[in-house]
């Protein structure tokens, strides 16, 4: 289940702005509330709104990923799969590009040109350095 962080959010922006506007008589109380220590600098109100920011949007993306795992679920168990097999034919990355769409397989044709040309000259560079492979499988 997930954690509300909404008061303490607002308790946060709220000690920013009175901190911000230099109110000298803030209570102990609003402290608390915000989860800082007691006359925490303006510095350490940000880092602790931005922290709290990043648990929301953490806690966000594990219901989201979860509502999508139970989507898999469902999905599979329609086309008689188990989750792994559903994602490697339907989701995976082994599907063909669309018949007919020339730009798709020479940009494809081209990312695999690039691949084997870093690796040609990964392999020249240890040659040059003399890293290369000299194991053998024979004796």
């Amino acid at each position: 289940m997930p954690v509300d962080y909404s008061k303490k959010l607002d308790a946060l922006r709220e000690l920013y702005e009175r901190v911000q506007q230099k109110d000298a008589n803030i209570p102990e109380d609003v402290y608390a509330a915000a989860g800082v220590k007691n006359k925490a600098r303006l510095k350490d109100i940000e880092k602790e709104i931005s922290t709290t920011k990043k648990k929301v949007s953490q806690e966000v993306k594990k219901v989201t990923n979860e509502e999508i795992e139970k989507e898999y679920e469902a999905l599979a168990k329609e086309h008689n799969m188990t989750v792994e097999e559903f994602k490697e034919t339907v989701m995976g990355k082994g599907r063909q590009p669309a018949l007919g769409s020339e730009f798709s397989e020479r940009h494809a044709a081209q990312r695999r040109e690039r691949a084997e040309q870093r690796d040609l000259k990964e392999t020249r560079r240890q040659v040059e350095r003399g890293d290369f492979d000299m194991a053998v499988d024979y004796v």
